[in-house]
């Protein structure tokens, strides 16, 4: 124990930083969430703005607290990379789009028969988790863009083509996501 100018004791030492760590986790785990977030929409969610430097700042505080913890590996030192390695894994497994797919699937499917049928209203439209645009009937099925997706050079889309078959046209590369549905993407540089 110390005695600070006014007399009171304070306790120093290992537990000191338990604070500093708990909000460091935390810190970390809202990060990793908007991520998670961001990552239900294809595209370049790497290179968001708020990712950048809401990383930066997390891996800065991290390494501050570590040097003045002494260099010390503790439980808490260790949460924050642990998060952030597991929510990594996560997104390069392409869960997050194929969860966001999967719980807009019956929408998304209303919403191609309606472009197939002539019906679908123009403009963006929110359809499940997406928010698509650019409606358009095409040989066999139906094609629409989503919304906020791939930055300036790339566009990300579905295909519904329930009479099975997909059909390249203008797509610079397609995921089939099963049954009737394909995830295109455009590249245009």
């Amino acid at each position: 124990m110390e005695a600070d100018a006014s007399g009171e004791r304070t306790v120093r030492g290992p537990g000191a930083f338990r604070t500093f760590w708990i909000v460091q986790a935390a810190m970390t785990g809202l990060l990793c969430l908007f991520l998670l977030y961001k990552a239900v929409m294809p595209g370049s969610w790497m290179f968001d703005w708020v990712f950048t430097v809401g990383s930066f700042l997390v891996f800065v505080s991290w390494l501050t607290g570590l040097v003045m913890e002494g260099m010390r590996i503790t439980p808490g030192v260790i949460a924050a990379p642990v998060i952030g390695v597991l929510t990594v894994a996560v997104l390069f497994t392409g869960l997050p789009n194929w969860v966001g797919f999967n719980i807009s699937k019956s929408a998304m499917e209303k919403y191609a028969q309606s472009i197939m049928a002539g019906t679908a209203p123009k403009g963006p439209q929110q359809v499940g988790v997406f928010t698509v645009n650019d409606p358009e009937r095409i040989p066999g099925g139906a094609r629409f863009s989503l919304e906020g997706t791939g930055g300036i050079f790339v566009a990300y889309g579905f295909d519904y083509l329930p009479t099975g078959g997909f059909r390249p046209t203008e797509v610079t590369g397609s995921v089939h996501y099963g049954g009737p549905w394909h995830k295109w993407m455009v590249d245009y540089d």
